[in-house]
């Protein structure tokens, strides 16, 4: 339809799909994507951020975006303060 406002679900999918393209050089079918991050342990996750958070390294970055509240606000610049 001329002058409609773009789909902002359909500017997502195409982002993921630029995303999947230049990570893995193809598209993975849902399956095989969501079948990767479910093999994921939590023991795995949290000793790839206390790597990140280690004395030493250079800080990460961080953006809250949105309306965020003040105690998640608070939370954040504790962490990474």
């Amino acid at each position: 339809m001329k002058g409609a406002p773009p789909d902002p679900q359909s500017a997502r999918r195409m982002e993921l799909a630029a995303q999947e393209l230049f990570n893995f050089g193809r598209l993975r079918e849902p399956e095989e994507a969501m079948s990767h991050m479910q093999a994921v342990k939590g023991a795995q996750v949290q000793a790839v951020f206390e790597q990140l958070l280690q004395p030493g390294r250079s800080s990460p970055a961080v953006a809250l975006a949105g309306s965020v509240p003040q105690r998640a606000r608070a939370c954040a610049e504790a962490l990474f303060s």
